[in-house]
């Protein structure tokens, strides 16, 4: 069985103005110095939403603007589904 959870967002502060401009910027930096160690369970960022479309059928849109398709890669493993 799938199971999918929704993370709180980031606690709102200062600094959440600039959260746009670092979009894409952790892709950067895992290319130029290898994929760094992260929290399983980090989620809220991107944005994302969750559609269920017919019975274990969902559509899942996130916003990763400056990306193609072809740069994403998902894989569910153990129902957790991670987007890359």
């Amino acid at each position: 069985m799938l199971h999918l959870a929704r993370y709180p967002s980031i606690t709102p502060s200062d600094f959440d103005k600039a959260l746009g401009i670092t979009v894409g910027f952790d892709s950067m930096f895992d290319r130029l110095f290898g994929d760094v160690e992260r929290s399983e369970n980090q989620g809220g960022f991107p944005p994302y939403n969750i559609r269920k479309d017919e019975e274990n059928m969902y559509t899942i849109e996130m916003a990763v603007a400056g990306f193609s398709k072809e740069d994403l890669e998902a894989e569910l493993k153990e129902g957790v589904l991670t987007v890359r």
